[in-house]
């Protein structure tokens, strides 16, 4: 059997970027090993307390990067403007937790989480929401 995963919607709006939350299996398959609790929840279920979580550290975003080409200008892919609701493509962010870490990539009609992992390493550039992409190839 061929499993193909894909983004899943959720009833859940994140609160920065006023989009809808959706999730993987990856995601769930995350929850299900990190924690005995959730091991028998439904997909459903899970997908909307993962979210929910992630909707919750709307305010820890550890660090912004760019999705797609370093050729790409400025105006192409700006975490100020998909902040403000105004540009989204090429954009993804790390928020934090205190077991975890949600990866996650801003879409025109969504925000998705494409990963959990228990570990980060804080890049060289600055990523901050005054300056998520240092973009002078001082990298």
């Amino acid at each position: 059997m061929q499993k193909i995963a894909a983004m899943e919607e959720t009833e859940v709006v994140d609160p920065k970027t006023n989009k809808p939350i959706r999730i993987s299996t990856t995601n769930r398959l995350v929850f299900r090993h990190s924690f005995d609790e959730y091991r028998e929840v439904r997909n459903a279920r899970l997908n909307i307390l993962i979210a929910k979580d992630f909707a919750e550290k709307a305010n820890s975003v550890l660090h912004y990067f760019r999705l797609g080409e370093k050729e790409k200008t400025r105006t192409e892919f700006s975490p100020e403007g998909a902040e403000k609701g105004q540009v989204y493509a090429n954009v993804g962010e790390i928020r934090g937790t205190s077991s975890f870490y949600y990866i996650s990539a801003v879409r025109e009609d969504s925000i998705d989480i494409l990963t959990i992992q228990n570990s980060w390493i804080k890049p060289k550039y600055r990523g901050t929401e005054e300056k998520p992409i240092e973009l002078s190839g001082e990298e």
